[in-house]
Order: C-alpha cells, then structure tokens, then sequence
C-alpha cells in the first residue's frame, strides 16, 4: 500500500497561498525633498528566519558596496501536527472523472486527513515606525482566522476551504551594542493553517445498472412468481434530471457528477428488461371509446385504434378482439371499386392507465408486428404490401402523418413467405413477422416518441370482398 506512487502537490500548494496572502504589502515614506511620499513594496521571500538574520548581518564591517536592504518579510512553514478534532469518517469518499470524456470510469479518494501546518512570518526593519505601518496591514484581517480557498485540488476537482489562524505576535529589536552594528527590528507573527491530505485517487468501474431479483419464497412446491427490478440513472438530452427510464438518453452517457434521478422498472419472470412495450393480443384486451381525431367514437384496444381512409367505393374498416388475436377487418360494401389498406395507430397518453408512454426514441430502436391477412369473402382481391411504420414526436412542426414528412416514416420489408404475391389467393397462412430497424433514423433518435402508427397491407377489389388481418403481437424494444 506504502510503495504506491502518488502525489497531489497540496503541500506546496498550501505553501504558496499562505505567501500569496503577503505578497502584496506596501509603506509609505517622506519624500527626499520633504515633499509627499513614496511608496515601498515590501519584498517577500521563503526563507527561514535565523538563515535571513545571517544575511543581514554577514556584512557587519560595512565594507560590502551594497547591503541588504530593509524593510523585508520572509516566511517558513515550520511544522505539520495531525489534527484528530477535526477528522471525518475514514470510509466517506469524494467521487469524480480524472477525463471529463470517459465514462466506463469514475475515480474516487477517501476522506483527507486534518493537518495543522505552523507558519511562521517574519518582518525585518530598520526601525520601528517601519514595522508598525507593516504589522497594521496584517492583523485587522485575522480575526483570528482568515479563510483562504483553493481550487480544483487533487484529480478530482476537489474545492478546499483553509482557515489560517493567527496564534502569536512577538517583536525583537536586536540593537543593543555601539554605532558600527546595523539595527534590526524582527516582528514575528505565527500561524496555523488547518489544512487536509488527501491519499491516491482509485479509477473503478461505473455502476449504471443495477439488475435485482425477487423470489417470494424458497418453496419449490410452490409457483415462484419472481419479478426483476431494473434501476438505472435518468437524465433527459438538455442535461435535467428524470426518473422515466422510457424518456431518459442512454444510462452510459450520463456523467456521474450531473444532475440525474433514479428510475425503476419491474418486470415479470421471463420478461425482457430490454423491452419498452409488449402488446400479446392472444389475451383479453382493455377496450376504452376513442375520443378525438378520424376515429372518433369507435373502439381502442389496448390503445391502439383503426380507421377508413378510402377515397373510391364504399366499406368499413374496423378492429374487434376474438380472445386470440386483435382483428382488423375490411368490408367492400358497394359495388364500385373499392381500396383499403391496413391502419394501426396510438397515440402516448390518451387512454386510461397509460396504456402507451412516451419514449426517448434512441432507447428503443425496434419496432415488431406479427400478422396474418387472408380474403374470408369473395376471391381474387389485390395485395399490396405496405410496410411502413410512422411517427409523431414533441416537436411542434410534427403534428401530422403526411408523406411530406420523409424523415418520419420506416419501412420493413415484406416477409419471406408474402414476398412476390399480388392476389389474395396465393397467400399462405401462418403470423408473419415484419421488424422496423430505426437505428439509422435521426427523426427517432433524436426525439421523443408520442404515436405510432402501422401501414401494413392494401387490399383491393372490384367485386365482394372481405379482408381480414389478425395481429398477434406488437413490440418495442431495445435493438438486438
């Protein structure tokens, strides 16, 4: 443990703030003339006192051209003395980022340890009147301590607060035999600044997700219906902190000294924590009235919603639930031509309970459908495979599902086994499975996701005809 190298150059750092406190001390003398005054910057060096004293008396035969010229101040750090009043708890730790770009690593150091550091400041005149005029630009500032800050000390960016106590002044005037020796008058001040040590900063993994797993019991008799708690740090892209994991950028990017909240998930024995949405529509859904847009006024099933979009004929588009799958049916009613396709669409926050959130889109980056379609009435109807996925966003100018907008629509393509097939009668049967990969998609990355909308199939025909497309399942998860 001793042999590790390590050093954050505090010691001298504390050094040189305590001199930066008297670097600046001036005095005023009578001009020459007898006229105004001039004003004197007092030298301030780092020198011990008796080694200074040395100096200025090596010269006592005056026979030197030059000598040392008063008034001067020196000072000395004297001692270090452990301070054990003011010691923290030895396992509390400061964490930070030795590289503001890195984000697999946070560093971290244990608390400091208190230390008393004993200056010593000493002022060399010639007379006392000198070294009053310096004392008195000193000793109103300690009342008895002043604070001095330091920035950024250690890796870490640490701030420290260091009070500088003044304990002592003490004056020696060292005149005392004939007119040959030179007279010095010494003022001593003593200090005491309370600073900390700090030991080797540690690199250490980052922690940005935490996976935990309940069992409500340890019988094997009994069915073990254990849940997974999924806790992760949440921040928006503009820095601010939340604690919705759906809205939150990716756990790896953020920093770990921002702002940020904790969010939590819980999830189901054998449910994936990598998926956002999962739509089983082989079970009993939630129907609720649609309230606003083409809609209005038809059924939602688990939010998600259907309308007619034909220009030409007559017929009707609608969604039901048959306990197995969620149907979507189209009805040629008329005798003109007529032309359906297949439209699924949701919309964030519009049903009870939250049936859909909004999501930041570049946390999920795959969307799923599993359908089949095939012609119940009539023979012979057009296929046409669409496969488009659409989207709106929070941003305002996104308030429409137009083709203008290319930047906010997919495509998948068509499955294996509908490929290359134009009529309804060839069609097999069995789910297929279109995948939408939006990891290229900037319009989806970059925003917040707030509907969803399906254009899976075209079906047309100019006699009778009834399509009918069972969905199984819809998903949105993390991409593979």
């Amino acid at each position: 443990m001793l042999a590790e190298v390590f050093s954050h150059g505090l010691i001298r750092d504390f050094v040189v703030a305590f001199g930066t406190l008297f670097k600046n001390i001036k005095i005023n003398r009578p001009a020459a003339s007898g006229e105004g005054t001039n004003t004197i910057a007092i030298p301030l060096t780092y020198a011990p006192r008796q080694r200074y004293i040395e100096r200025i008396n090596e010269d006592l035969s005056l026979d030197k051209p030059v000598a040392l010229s008063l008034p001067r101040l020196s000072f000395e750090m004297v001692s270090l003395n452990y301070a054990p009043e003011r010691k923290l708890n030895t396992m509390q730790r400061y964490y930070g980022r030795k590289d503001a770009t890195s984000n697999n690593e946070i560093a971290s150091t244990y608390s400091p340890v208190p230390y008393d550091i004993n200056f010593q400041l000493n002022c060399y005149v010639e007379n006392i009147e000198d070294g009053t005029h310096i004392i008195e630009q000193i000793l109103p500032f300690f009342t008895p301590e002043f604070t001095v800050s330091l920035k950024s000390v250690t890796d870490l960016g640490i701030n420290m607060d260091l009070p500088v106590v003044l304990n002592a002044v003490n004056v020696e005037d060292s005149y005392e035999s004939g007119y040959d020796e030179r007279r010095v008058v010494i003022w001593t001040l003593d200090f005491i600044m309370k600073a900390a040590l700090f030991g080797p900063v540690i690199n250490s993994g980052i922690i940005n997700k935490i996976m935990i797993n309940l069992h409500p019991t340890t019988n094997v008799s009994v069915t073990n219906t254990n849940e997974q708690v999924y806790i992760t740090p949440g921040q928006f892209a503009n820095g601010l902190a939340t604690t919705n994991p759906h809205l939150s950028i990716d756990p790896t990017l953020i920093q770990a000294n921002s702002d940020y909240g904790i969010s939590t998930r819980i999830f189901n024995v054998g449910q994936s924590s990598n998926t956002f949405r999962y739509w089983d529509f082989t079970e009993s859904a939630y129907v609720s009235t649609i309230q606003f847009g083409v809609a209005a006024g038809n059924n939602s099933y688990e939010g998600w919603e259907t309308y007619e979009t034909a220009d030409v004929g007559e017929g009707d588009a609608v969604l039901s639930e048959t306990g197995q799958s969620l149907k979507h049916t189209i009805t040629r009613v008329s005798g003109d031509p007529y032309e359906e396709g297949v439209y699924l669409q949701i919309y964030a926050n519009t049903t009870p309970n939250y049936i859909f959130e909004q999501f930041y889109g570049k946390n999920y980056q795959e969307v799923s459908i599993s359908y089949k379609t095939k012609q119940t009435v009539g023979t012979g109807a057009t296929f046409n495979h669409s496969g488009k996925l659409r989207w709106l966003t929070t941003d305002s100018a996104e308030q429409d599902w137009t083709d203008d907008l290319v930047t906010r629509y997919a495509v998948a393509p068509v499955s294996s086994s509908y490929s290359g097939i134009s009529n309804y009668d060839n069609l097999p049967d069995g789910y297929q499975t279109i995948t939408f990969d939006l990891s290229s998609k900037s319009d989806w990355n970059d925003r917040i996701i707030t509907a969803l909308r399906f254009e899976l199939i075209n079906a047309q025909s100019s006699s009778d005809m009834k399509i009918e497309t069972d969905i199984n399942y819809i998903k949105i998860a993390v991409k593979e």
